[in-house]
């Protein structure tokens, strides 16, 4: 399955940002690593813990139906979401305008 990790505040005690390190486990006690691959072929594998590109997303597929999430500086491993097929998104829902001429930069990143 493939899954996604955001640049969001409200995920960790601090902000998952660029240069953080993100260590994936099979289970919420954070005692078990989890194979991580960078395509659904599940042939290459990535490196556990993933360091945060300056996208601010990491994404990955993972054999555990629900792999946990310890970010640097926090205490308690968190289930991450599923990405299934194609995501999109309303970006008119982040304050995006649409109009040609506002800057919808902010919201669309």
């Amino acid at each position: 399955m493939r899954y996604r990790v955001y640049q969001v505040a409200e995920y960790v005690s601090g902000t998952i940002a660029p240069g953080v390190t993100l260590t994936v486990y099979t289970d919420s006690d954070a005692d078990t690593l989890a194979t991580l691959y960078e395509a659904s072929s599940g042939t290459d594998t990535i490196a556990n813990p993933l360091t945060v590109p300056a996208t601010g997303i990491v994404d990955f597929w993972c054999d555990s139906v629900t792999p946990y999430v310890l970010a640097q500086g926090d205490t308690k491993a968190r289930p991450v979401g599923t990405v299934r097929g194609s995501v999109n998104f309303d970006v008119t829902n982040y304050g995006a305008v649409g109009d040609g001429q506002a800057d919808d930069t902010a919201a669309i990143q």
